[in-house]
């Protein structure tokens, strides 16, 4: 898979174009959720590997740089 900001890693079979790849604090992983169409409600779609965003990576590059990829607010979701 590729995000949206060149980014190159694993994913699910069954991810596709359009599903959100998100950091969820708490987990080593980033985790690729799809929205289904209803506000506030995704669908888990499952982990994925993405050198670069792993591993508290992302937090530490908050810190030190300009990210390059999309940081949108942390926000509460209903998983479906």
């Amino acid at each position: 898979m590729r995000t949206r900001g060149g980014m190159i890693g694993w994913g699910p079979r069954h991810a596709k174009e359009g599903d959100d790849l998100w950091i969820v604090p708490g987990c080593n992983l980033p985790v690729l959720f799809r929205p289904n169409g209803n506000v506030g409600q995704a669908n888990h779609i499952g982990p994925c590997f993405v050198p670069g965003l792993m591993f508290g990576e992302t937090a530490e590059r908050l810190r030190t740089e300009k990210p390059d990829f999309g940081v949108a607010d942390m926000q509460r979701i209903q998983l479906v």
